[in-house]
């Protein structure tokens, strides 16, 4: 994944938060960023993470893992 796709994704992510009516795309969206989250939550990294590339990943898909 790179930089470019998540930050598209990430303005894909918060124009779907603002709409009302959802369509077919946005939930193939919702789906697809819900399973890359899982994906990378499993591959968390040993040690501090404040900083950490994995982190910041994650923050562009609209989920911090520091937040419960």
């Amino acid at each position: 994944m790179t930089k470019r796709c998540s930050i598209a994704s990430a303005i894909g992510i918060v124009d779907i938060l603002e709409k009302n009516d959802l369509t077919d795309d946005d939930y193939a969206h919702m789906r697809k960023v819900i399973g890359y989250a899982h994906r990378h939550l499993e591959q968390r990294p040993s040690g501090d993470i404040v900083d950490s590339n994995w982190r910041h990943s994650l923050m562009n898909w609209g989920h911090d893992p520091l937040e419960p």
